[in-house]
């Protein structure tokens, strides 16, 4: 059963410092944000005997960024979720309508001139 986290970040010079709330001993540190995500999994699994598949985590960045760049990163963060969602929809869709052409008999070439990429390409979604 996946548990989720609240993880508080700030910055302590050149740390990364993330505390997670209601976890007795839940602090760490790392140099590296790429490093964060990992870390507090395996802090959180350590501490609480979890597997670390099973901890989800929730980050709070606004004690490290302040309100302001934390707010406008919030927006990027959504703003890009909806972007690769209306993305997929996007592929989606793509992929309906080639196969469609396809089984009206439409050529593959002439697919890819309607649909806007090389013949090559709309043969790989095909086979796919």
């Amino acid at each position: 059963m996946t548990v989720t986290y609240k993880v508080d970040v700030s910055r302590e010079g050149r740390y990364w410092v993330a505390e997670v709330e209601g976890v007795p001993g839940g602090a760490t540190e790392v140099r590296r944000l790429s490093e964060l995500d990992d870390e507090v999994r395996d802090l959180v699994s350590g501490l609480l005997d979890v597997d670390p598949d099973d901890v989800a985590v929730q980050y709070d960045f606004r004690k490290a960024l302040g309100d302001e760049a934390a707010a406008a990163w919030q927006v990027f963060e959504r703003e890009r979720d909806e972007l690769y969602a209306k993305r997929k929809q996007f592929e989606d869709d793509r992929a309906t309508a080639i196969r469609a052409l396809h089984d009206q008999g439409v050529s593959m070439r002439d697919t890819a001139q309607l649909v806007g990429l090389s013949h090559q390409r709309v043969s790989q979604l095909l086979d796919a």
